[in-house]
């Protein structure tokens, strides 16, 4: 329910194939990923085949014909499942300071100030071959 809440008005703005998850207005359809979390605060979600889908529409065939290739590229090197893997979207958090988004290509560490504040740094994942 995160998604489609906390994320409406961009899914709605973006025109992506999650546009329709905005407010909840429909739930990922059964086998769409799968999220994970251990007993000490890691967790990660894994959104199968959604590489391209939190971009703009017009970016989507540039972004799946790029995405398309270098998946090709990586089953012959590391087989059709991890293949898989770089296609989707995946969100993960390294309890306690470390998250990652990978179709936004987004890093983050958080750093507690104190009990009020915490300073986020925030690096961008560009592929070498983009």
């Amino acid at each position: 329910y995160h998604v489609g809440w906390t994320h409406a008005s961009s899914l709605r703005s973006g025109q992506s194939i999650f546009t329709p998850l905005a407010g909840n207005a429909m739930l990922p359809p059964e086998g769409a990923g799968l999220q994970m979390t251990s007993k000490y605060g890691s967790g990660m979600g894994v959104l199968w085949d959604g590489y391209s889908s939190v971009h703009s529409a017009d970016l989507v065939p540039e972004m799946m014909a790029f995405g398309g290739a270098k998946q090709e590229k990586l089953a012959k090197e590391i087989g059709d499942v991890r293949a898989r893997i770089y296609r989707s979207h995946l969100n993960c958090t390294v309890f306690p300071n470390n998250s990652i988004l990978t179709c936004s290509g987004v890093f983050k560490v958080w750093n507690p100030i104190d009990e009020n504040t915490t300073e986020v740094w925030t690096y961008a994942i560009v592929e070498k071959d983009m």
